[in-house]
């Protein structure tokens, strides 16, 4: 988060805005033709205050070395609020168009700590609001909710111009906007920060307590206490909004056993800390006589703005992660089984009997249940066909964990009272797209089964500490082998017995005879090197707690042997364990307590690790400016974050018009477009050429975040490059 600067106050900044912006306009001069991008920086910064900038060209090859627009422009470099047109210049003297002003004012309200936090929504009902530029439209929604920007029935005009003398009013708007400049105030307590906006600082009661529970802060409404203190009475929480408490993970577990209604985890530091924000479970408003139109008005206000803090809170504290934990009725039940306050419960299916827990440890199968996110399923009906069911009896409460078709992951909890049965339905969600809640249930069933002598013929191998367990059905035919002191951290390979008693039947070296798969184990190094190459067959899908990653590797031509040829029988077996194999991965991180991962190797990605890796040249570049070699900017930062989306082929769609920026390998003839598409479709286009023929396919990259397109991490990157070569040229 940019930190706001602050030589002057705000208020002081408004008065200062009428000598330091135009000294045009401040020596009463009629303003004429069109407002330029230098004359509205000149404006911005007057409005800032600063007065300690030293008089160096910043970084633009037509901006002068000193004087007003100097000062101007490297200020607003600095603060983050211009970046040019990315390719040495910055164009003082160009017309500023609507929705360039609108980005500088966004991203100096930005500066300030103003601007959108967390979600928002707001509908530009203007015919032309489909022409805002993507880099322009969170700037152009904030300037028209803000006034800053006025439209019409004909539009909101992003492409227009600006004439010099708007600016006047212009500013006005944005001084408006941007408060009266009354100081935020900020609280510090364990070497954290809370600020209060300047506007909302003289309607709270604030406090560091550093209390024994961990609280750090706290704020209420100060009318509802005054209020209280006037009644003479213990109003108990008079006009609380929140409080933001420190907790160890420990603490948390045992928190999480019980129900936390107003207690949300929502960040967590380094060093194994989990931040709560606590919030009323009732209306803690008062005032002494009745509660008029505008108690009402100011108590919604500050419950919206308290609504925003545990998002600026993250952002305003360096070293903290988002961090969220469920407190719903079954996540209640699974932490008290985890924590060991309760051991009263069953694991059954609907073919075989009650188990209790034993000594079979829950731990691994809890903890992939409460990575998922649970809600209620409105509206979803209970399915046919099986089903585990973890009961409490003592309780009188189950919950039914479904074998559903598409993978809903649906739960349905059911209260037996008075012989009545009272059932509510789930679902959940989880990050890895092929876990199943009732998959995880039966892999801990089985478990309980096994421990308890109630299954017989399984196989377990162990290979460094890890297991892997093969069903007595199928264990008959296959051959298991642990590799002893495997150079390539092979643990595990199976394969089909008849298929290796056919090749040696044969006589001749069959390689990989009825190979079905092998589970390896390497390093982040190695795997950061294999992910450099194409790695068919080889899947990387789980990690543990060392920094080791494990692949799952498989053949990428059949391997079914036979001494008389195939039959419709043989083909049948095979099929059958290439199921049970596929369903491996699962399996062995239920068993060993392993966290699932992914890491793609599509062609992009391969060209991006080799990149990451010192392997590949490159040069970046977009339809109008040139390309560029990367030289002194370090790669690593775009392309980790392009690292971090999916990629997928892109049928039916079609290359989007427009500008896009250009990843290209020159001595591969290769070269990937990333398109700004509308609609944040992420579009990438490959082309190879090949002579005078050019060979291309389109892919599709998405991000978890849903805000993130890999046009626009490249376009930064271009521009890191860019800035760099001016800088030191």
């Amino acid at each position: 988060m940019k930190k706001p600067m602050r030589g002057l106050s705000l208020a002081l900044c408004l008065v200062l805005v009428l000598t330091l912006a135009l000294p045009a306009l401040a020596a009463g001069e009629a303003a004429e033709g069109p407002l330029t991008r230098g004359d509205f920086v000149k404006a911005l910064f007057g409005l800032s205050g600063v007065e300690d900038m030293e008089p160096k060209q910043a970084y633009y090859e037509d901006v002068p070395m000193s004087g007003d627009l100097a000062l101007a422009v490297r200020w607003a470099v600095g603060a983050g609020i211009v970046n040019g047109y990315g390719n040495g210049r910055f164009g003082p003297d160009d017309p500023i168009t609507r929705e360039q002003l609108a980005v500088m004012v966004y991203r100096y309200a930005q500066s300030l700590g103003k601007g959108f936090r967390g979600a928002w929504m707001f509908l530009l009902n203007y015919p032309d609001a489909g022409e805002i530029s993507p880099w322009a439209d969170e700037a152009m929604h904030y300037a028209v909710m803000n006034d800053i920007l006025i439209g019409s029935a004909e539009g909101i005009f992003p492409k227009g111009t600006v004439s010099a003398e708007e600016l006047s009013p212009i500013l006005d708007r944005v001084k408006a906007a941007l408060g009266d400049g009354a100081a935020d105030l900020v609280l510090r307590s364990g070497g954290l920060i809370l600020t209060i906006p300047g506007d909302l600082a003289e309607l709270v009661e604030a406090e560091a307590p550093e209390a024994e529970d961990g609280t750090l802060f706290t704020v209420s409404e100060k009318a509802s206490l005054e209020a209280a203190e006037a009644l003479g009475e213990d109003w108990d929480g008079a006009g609380w909004l929140f409080a933001i408490r420190k907790v160890s993970q420990d603490e948390l577990n045992e928190l999480l056993c019980y129900d936390m209604s107003g207690v949300s985890p929502f960040a967590k530091d380094g060093d194994g800390n989990i931040y709560l924000f606590c919030t009323p479970t009732d209306v803690r408003i008062l005032r002494e006589g009745q509660i008029g139109e505008e108690d009402m008005e100011q108590w919604s206000l500050l419950n919206a703005w308290a609504g925003l803090v545990p998002q600026v809170f993250l952002e305003e504290n360096a070293g903290l992660e988002p961090f969220a934990a469920g407190n719903s009725d079954l996540e209640i039940c699974l932490n008290r089984i985890l924590q060991g306050l309760e051991t009263r419960y069953t694991l059954s299916t609907l073919e075989f009997l009650a188990l209790e827990p034993g000594s079979t440890d829950p731990a691994p199968y809890i903890r992939q249940l409460l990575a998922g996110t649970y809600e209620y399923a409105e509206g979803e009906e209970v399915p046919d066909g099986e089903y585990v069911v973890l009961s409490f009896p003592e309780d009188s409460t189950r919950y039914d964990f479904f074998y559903a078709p598409d993978g809903q992951n649906l739960i349905r909890k059911v209260v037996t009272i008075d012989g009545e049965d009272y059932d509510v339905l789930f679902m959940v969600t989880f990050d890895e797209g092929g876990a199943t809640a009732n998959g995880i249930m039966d892999a801990w069933y089985h478990a309980l089964a096994k421990a308890q002598g109630l299954t017989g013929g399984d196989e377990t191998l162990t290979a460094d500490g890890l297991s892997l367990t093969i069903p007595a059905d199928t264990a008959e035919l296959v051959k298991a082998e642990t590799p002893e002191d495997a150079e390539d951290g092979t643990l595990f390979t199976v394969s089909e017995k008849a298929s290796i008693e056919a090749a040696e039947a044969q006589g001749e070296d069959w390689d990989g005879a009825g190979w079905l798969f092998a589970i390896r184990k390497v390093s982040r190094a190695e795997l950061d090197e294999l992910l450099c190459y194409d790695m068919s067959g080889v899947t990387p899908f789980a990690k543990d707690g060392d920094g080791n990653y494990y692949l799952f590797c498989t053949p990428t031509d059949v391997r079914v042997v036979r001494t008389n040829g195939y039959t419709q029988e043989t083909l049948a077996d095979w099929a059958a364990l290439c199921g049970w194999a596929a369903g491996i991965p699962k399996a062995f991180i239920a068993e060993n307590g392993l966290e699932p991962f992914t890491a793609g190797n599509s062609e992009l990605e391969i060209y991006l690790n080799r990149i990451l890796s010192g392997k590949e040249t490159y040069t970046v570049s977009t339809l109008k400016y040139m390309a560029l070699e990367p030289e002194n900017v370090d790669p690593a930062p775009y392309v980790k974050q392009l690292l971090a989306g999916t990629f997928s082929y892109a049928e039916g769609e079609e290359v989007p018009d427009g500008e896009y920026a250009v990843l290209a390998f020159p001595e591969d003839s290769t070269r990937f477009d990333f398109f700004f598409a509308p609609g944040g479709q992420n579009l990438i286009r490959k082309v190879v050429t090949i002579g005078d023929t050019s060979y291309e396919i389109l892919y599709r990259a998405e991000f978890a975040d849903g805000g993130t397109t890999a046009s626009g991490i490249v376009s930064d990157w271009y521009d890191a490059i860019a800035r760099d070569r001016w800088v030191n040229d």
